[in-house]
């Protein structure tokens, strides 16, 4: 899921990324011509042979910690209310409820990467197993993202004891990484100066604040 770019001491790194940045231009309404640059990602010396064509590659950016526990107390009522896939409101939007299924039914996804994980618990999981290749009670592949074309990882020693639960990260070790990301405070609000102040007003004007919403009530 995850090219990893790094490798431990007897293992090989998927690949190599390559950045190059493609200049266009744009003319803005009023004439003013912009010259912005494009970037464009490209793999090189991939130790496991070419990815098949139909391979999307995707850059990402680590995800900001700061604030998630107060993701966590959104109600969930309230982001379903502001869906609207079919934008039955005319308003151009069409926002949508990523729901996860579950064993036991579906649950509203909020965290990661267009909201693919219904906790912070599993979420941390998710960047415990992609990140760092490590195994707990949520994800208990020992050998991180590696395939079953990468048998140096598979068969490679990991750090699963029967002290930890038989995984590398114990549930108490998981328990206390969400209690320290859900203590992360947001930054707190800066104060507007009238630098600034226009630059929020044209956020609103142009609509930016009917998906990035700027308040909720939290639980």
């Amino acid at each position: 899921q995850q090219i990893q770019t790094s490798a431990i001491p007897g293992q090989a790194a998927e690949a190599q990324l390559e950045l190059a940045y493609r200049p266009l231009e744009f003319v803005l309404a009023d004439g003013t011509r912009v010259l912005l640059q494009q970037p464009e990602y490209r793999l090189r010396e991939l130790a496991y042979g070419d990815l098949p064509a139909t391979v999307a590659l995707l850059p990402r950016l680590a995800p900001a910690l700061p604030g998630l526990g107060l993701i966590a107390r959104i109600p969930a009522a309230e982001i379903v209310r502001l869906a609207d896939p079919a934008d039955a409101d005319g308003d151009g939007i069409s926002g949508r409820v990523n729901w996860r299924p579950l064993p036991s039914g579906k649950a509203l996804g909020r965290f990661g990467w267009k909201a693919g994980s219904v906790s912070l618990e599993s979420q941390t999981a998710r960047a415990l197993l992609l990140d760092m290749g490590l195994s707990s009670p949520l994800l208990q592949q020992h050998a991180g993202d590696c395939s079953e074309h990468q048998i140096r990882c598979i068969n490679a020693p990991d750090g699963a004891s029967e002290r930890t639960g038989g995984t590398e990260i114990s549930n108490e070790m998981l328990r206390l990484l969400v209690r320290y990301l859900a203590s992360l405070k947001a930054p707190a609000e800066a104060t507007l100066t009238n630098t600034f102040q226009p630059g929020g007003q044209v956020f609103s004007q142009i609509g930016c604040d009917r998906c990035h919403r700027p308040t909720f009530t939290l639980e």
